[in-house]
């Protein structure tokens, strides 16, 4: 990871001043400088689970410690690197210590506004409440009911509203792969690129399904979005720091509504995905803050409306607490 721009702490000489935490961002990684590195990387931590037999008790589990964050060196200089998806805590963090927090431009992909999606060359009703999550949040978490959803459904609405932006599907193996690119074909009418350990072509369209294992070998920094079919499995990237190769992308991962993650997973998830979920029961409603199914209006012949709407509407009201007391309570 290179780059010309130093992550700083700046103290004021001006008395009772705050001193201030400059963020910097490298893609998917964020880093700052401050004296207290020890204590932030100690505090974004989570903890593994090892099974290993011991001679004289028999087979144990103990806890080992799992960084989420890196002590690391940029300039001479003695950082601290964090995935971005935990940017909510540490700012929160360096809040909590006394420090003003100054963020920088994170340089992830922009997207324009959605193209309007006829609901009817869709079987099952239009997921607005989806586009208008991807719209609003760089990254996120969708839960979807694994019966009454289909997840390629899902993707292929994405890429029918953001039809010029680079996209990539990632799966959990290369049949899995192989098997969404032909749901997509159908769906979309043409053939989208497929990467995998065996299937291997030049990029021709702006749609490429990849299997996890080949994500050194795409030159995902070009991507404009990134979608995981199972966060979970794509939670390793972490572990073996292999973020960068995801460049400015915009990260959403796909989730079981009623899967319960163990705390390493879960902790893994929130680094990639952040803290901002949509929860989808049904194709065309979502989950509310009171539990409730909520039908979003039919968009047919109202283009200007739907944009609009996008443009003004979050769907994350109150899903959840904040993302600093999720994981405050989840530390070790």
């Amino acid at each position: 990871m290179t780059t010309t721009k130093q992550p700083v702490c700046v103290r004021t000489n001006e008395p009772g001043a705050r001193p201030v935490a400059r963020i910097r961002h490298h893609g998917q990684y964020a880093s700052v400088r401050i004296p207290e590195r020890w204590e932030l990387v100690e505090f974004l931590s989570t903890v593994k689970h090892v099974g290993r037999q011991d001679p004289v008790r028999g087979f144990e589990v103990h806890k080992q410690p799992w960084p989420l964050a890196f002590p690391d060196v940029l300039d001479g200089k003695k950082i601290v690197t964090f995935p971005v998806g935990l940017l909510p805590v540490v700012t929160h963090w360096l809040h909590e210590h006394g420090y003003d927090v100054q963020p920088e431009d994170d340089g992830i992909a922009e997207l324009p506004a959605p193209l309007f999606i006829d609901p009817y060359e869709y079987r099952t009703p239009l997921d607005e409440a989806l586009l208008c999550f991807v719209y609003n949040h760089k990254r996120g978490i969708v839960r979807h009911d694994c019966v009454h959803v289909s997840p390629v459904r899902l993707t292929a609405q994405v890429i029918k509203a953001w039809p010029h932006q680079r996209i990539a599907i990632c799966t959990t193996g290369p049949e899995k792969a192989r098997r969404t690119r032909r749901e997509l074909n159908k769906l979309l009418g043409r053939k989208v690129d497929l990467v995998t350990g065996r299937d291997y072509q030049e990029l021709r369209d702006p749609v490429v399904v990849v299997s996890n294992g080949m994500l050194k070998a795409l030159e995902l920094c070009k991507q404009d979005i990134v979608i995981a079919t199972t966060a979970t499995e794509f939670g390793g990237l972490v572990v073996k720091r292999e973020l960068p190769y995801l460049g400015r992308a915009r990260l959403y991962g796909l989730l079981h509504q009623g899967k319960q993650l163990a705390p390493f997973d879960r902790d893994l998830v929130w680094s990639h995905f952040g803290f901002e979920e949509l929860v989808i029961p049904r194709h065309g409603q979502v989950v509310t803050d009171t539990g409730r199914d909520t039908n979003f209006p039919n968009v047919r012949n109202i283009s200007a409306g739907y944009t609009r709407g996008i443009q003004g509407r979050t769907q994350q009201d109150g899903l959840k607490p904040s993302p600093y007391q999720q994981f405050v309570a989840s530390r070790p």
